[in-house]
């Protein structure tokens, strides 16, 4: 495990840190850990949404492009084989 030292921590934010680790049943050093752990989250390496998700939120109804889709038809004959 590693220590860490915070320096030049006001002491509002000393005091609050001490009110919530006391109001959780922690020590300070308990709820500083978890503050970090939730903060940082779990290394995945990886976006734990599924593609469409991604591509939902680049290209969903508030950012997509509206496009005007031609009816289809056919462009010529179709060839013929004598």
């Amino acid at each position: 495990m590693t220590n860490i030292t915070i320096r030049k921590l006001d002491g509002d934010v000393e005091d609050r840190l001490r009110a919530r680790a006391a109001s959780n049943g922690h020590s300070v050093e308990e709820e500083a850990c978890a503050i970090l752990r939730d903060a940082v989250g779990e290394p995945t390496g990886q976006d734990t949404r599924d593609v469409a998700s991604i591509f939902r939120s680049f290209f969903g109804p508030t950012n997509g492009v509206e496009l005007d889709i031609p009816p289809r038809c056919t462009s010529r004959e179709p060839p013929t084989f004598d």
